[in-house]
């Protein structure tokens, strides 16, 4: 159920860049201040996954939906320095959303 709550978060997330392109400078506030409401969600996972003796293959999905966000973050921080590597950033965001999609269907019979 967190993985699919996740995976809104993500859809949201992306409204609200969108919103910032077409919108100006209040949808990129939107877009900043929304990330720490559910960026921990897949650690919540993971944790509750281990706990409940979730199978492998969900823990290491969990763990790359992590290390995505952990790039996500790096290409923000570092843009400017990273130069055209900064515009991974929407692509791991789509990543990001297929993994949690894929990851909600496969969890969800062990709810």
């Amino acid at each position: 159920m967190l993985a699919s709550i996740f995976a809104a978060c993500i859809i949201v997330q992306v409204f609200f860049a969108g919103m910032a392109l077409f919108m100006g400078y209040a949808g990129w506030g939107l877009h900043i201040s929304f990330v720490p409401m559910f960026m921990y969600l897949p650690l919540l996972v993971l944790v509750t996954g281990i706990i409940g003796r979730l199978p492998k293959k969900l823990i290491w999905m969990n763990l790359m939906l992590v290390a995505m966000i952990i790039l996500q973050y790096i290409t923000v921080e570092f843009s400017t320095e990273m130069g055209v590597l900064g515009a991974l950033h929407p692509i791991i965001a789509f990543l990001l959303f297929g993994a949690s999609l894929s990851m909600a269907q496969q969890s969800w019979k062990y709810v």
